[in-house]
């Protein structure tokens, strides 16, 4: 949990850099998205990600934090892979990594109901 935590803040600093305003956080760990939602801390090392990331929710006009089990949350999970073999970090903006293609072709099948 303590690294979708700090995954979920991190998200919420790329959001602020990027100018982002209204924002709809999705993440697979049920805990911190109760924690996020019910403004409570978790007694563990998550805590310090969680009390940043809901200070950080006035910077934006529209912050939402839902659970989506993992199977609705496929492209994270192969975007958390792939950043295992990443120095540093990367955000992709445009051109998304060709690893996430299927991924997000299954996504879309899915959510047209095909």
């Amino acid at each position: 949990e303590t690294t979708e935590a700090g995954a979920v803040h991190y998200g919420l600093q790329v959001c602020r850099e990027a100018g982002l305003r209204n924002i709809e956080l999705e993440t697979d760990s049920k805990t911190i998205a109760e924690a996020l939602n019910r403004r409570t801390q978790l007694h563990n090392y998550s805590s310090i990600f969680i009390q940043d990331a809901l200070g950080m929710d006035e910077l934006f006009d529209v912050v939402s934090f839902s659970h989506v089990r993992r199977s609705a949350n496929r492209v994270a999970h192969s975007l958390a892979r792939l950043a295992l073999h990443i120095e540093g970090g990367k955000i992709w903006s445009t051109d998304f990594p060709p690893c996430i293609t299927d991924v997000l072709e299954l996504d879309k099948s899915c959510c047209n109901g095909a």
